[in-house]
């Protein structure tokens, strides 16, 4: 996967290759072509002649026939760039690499990592069974060098200063009680250490749920009159999470928990809400006046936003108070 942005688009004139852009960063590169050590030999001239090999790698599928299977290439592509951190300075990953060093690597790719912080942050019992899913596989179910299982023990405890970071709490405000941090470090050799590091996760997580057993109501509270009180102002997830000092992430993840809804919905509806109760006071009143009032940068985005909820543009909606 390369950065869109980073290739010139005469590279692509070749009726045999289809470049399409995904996002900011990633792209996805079709090409015709049988021979696996062309393809190669495509990519690896593409990103000499582009000047992004350097920060970009590239992960090959295997071969699909019929363009009802070039999904299915597109996702082995993205599982296979989760092992990317295990093949340091490699330009090219393919699934015969990774399936031939596959018992020398420990299985932590970041896709799972992502997951089990999610869990963890919210209290969910799911992130101890991942976990011990995770040290089964990598240590009893993988022939793992020592060196190996020492850099495991080190990603989990990276892992778990992540958990920290999102939480913006420290170990003593979270646990009570200090983390030696260098201590770990030091014997990340040791079993004992892995085990140690299981139990932290599995404290935190005991502590987050009863943390919300009993401040759930009192949190969604704080977050609902927070969107009451500020909704005619321009204000998004971020200024919600630090009026509450926690991570933007950590804030998505336990509004759309305590509420079953995402922040942006549910503030969009009460705006919409708003103005439904203005144009019934006032039905002649001019949309950029009423836009502002209930916090819109502009009117284009309120008469999509009021479409959207409504089915009709607010003008028609005023019309219709008017009637009435």
């Amino acid at each position: 996967m390369v950065n869109p942005f980073s290739l010139e688009f005469s590279l692509f004139e070749d009726n045999f290759i289809t470049y399409l852009p995904i996002n900011e960063f990633d792209g996805c590169m079709i090409v015709q072509q049988d021979d696996k050590q062309g393809v190669k030999d495509i990519v690896l001239q593409l990103m000499t002649k582009s000047d992004i090999s350097q920060n970009y790698i590239t992960a090959m599928s295997d071969k699909v026939i019929g363009n009802t299977q070039i999904h299915f290439a597109y996702k082995q592509a993205q599982n296979i760039v989760d092992f990317s951190s295990a093949f340091p300075g490699m330009l090219i990953l393919t699934s015969e690499l990774i399936s031939e060093k596959y018992s020398k690597y420990y299985f932590y790719p970041l896709s799972i990592e992502g997951k089990l912080i999610n869990y963890v942050i919210v209290g969910n019992e799911k992130a101890k069974e991942m976990l011990s899913h995770l040290v089964d596989e990598n240590l009893y179910q993988r022939n793992l060098s020592m060196k190996t299982k020492t850099n495991y023990t080190l990603a989990l405890m990276s892992t778990l200063q992540r958990v920290f970071q999102e939480l913006k709490k420290t170990p003593e405000e979270l646990l009570g009680e200090k983390i030696l941090w260098n201590v770990l470090y030091e014997n990340a050799y040791n079993l004992q250490t892995l085990t140690k590091i299981q139990e932290l996760f599995d404290t935190i997580i005991d502590k987050i749920h009863e943390t919300q057993f009993f401040s759930d109501t009192v949190l969604l509270k704080s977050m609902k009159d927070f969107i009451y009180n500020n909704y005619q102002r321009d204000i998004s997830l971020q200024d919600l999470s630090g009026q509450l000092n926690i991570s933007p992430k950590y804030c998505s993840l336990l509004f759309s928990r305590l509420s079953n809804d995402t922040f942006k919905n549910f503030l969009n509806i009460y705006r919409i809400e708003k103005a439904k109760e203005e144009l019934a006071n006032n039905p002649t009143i001019k949309i950029k006046v009423l836009s502002d009032m209930v916090g819109f940068n502009s009117s284009t985005s309120f008469i999509r936003v009021f479409k959207k909820y409504c089915g009709i543009s607010p003008k028609l909606y005023g019309s219709q108070m008017t009637k009435k």
